[in-house]
């Protein structure tokens, strides 16, 4: 069964969603987490978990695609190189 939120506590969240910055919204939960029903501290967490694990894998790829364009310009210049040694 999920505990009641406290009035004020819903109040204020209403009040930073409808400012509309993401950034201020989860600023907001991380500060007050302790102050949600338990059941949704729960799930709070585990949406801000699941959103770190995204980011880095969007980090990963970043780094792993500019690795690959990196061995491709190497590539790209030893060709250049042995074209122009047998010049």
């Amino acid at each position: 069964m999920t505990t009641p939120l406290d009035p004020k506590l819903y109040n204020d969240l209403q009040q930073v969603i409808a400012g509309g910055n993401e950034e201020a919204i989860k600023k907001f939960v991380m500060d007050h987490i302790t102050e949600f029903p338990e059941d949704v501290q729960g799930k709070l967490m585990l949406g801000f978990f699941e959103e770190g694990l995204n980011k880095a894998n969007d980090d990963k790829k970043l780094v792993n695609d500019f690795q690959n364009d990196c061995l491709k310009t190497i590539r790209e210049l030893e060709v250049m190189k042995l074209e122009k040694a047998l010049e």
